[in-house]
């Protein structure tokens, strides 16, 4: 299931992009993985890539239409 989350909330598109994986960034969401979903925490996988320092991952997401307006739980964008 493409959408299964973890014990922390976490899909395989957050666990990607905290890697810093494009390739599976891509699969996953060209397989309509759900590019804004929350952990929870309420982070994203943009947020991931974002604090990894993983533009390439961060440019396909923001390609896709991510919402870059999304707060974590502590307001964070």
């Amino acid at each position: 299931d493409i959408h299964a989350k973890d014990r922390w909330g976490a899909t395989s598109l957050h666990w990607a992009s905290e890697g810093g994986h494009k390739g599976v960034v891509k699969v996953l969401l060209n397989h309509s993985a759900h590019i804004n979903a929350k952990d929870r925490w309420g982070v994203t996988a943009l947020h991931h890539a974002s604090k990894g320092g993983h533009k390439g991952v961060v440019k396909i997401l923001l390609g896709r239409g991510v919402d870059i307006n999304a707060k974590d739980r502590s307001g964070k964008t």
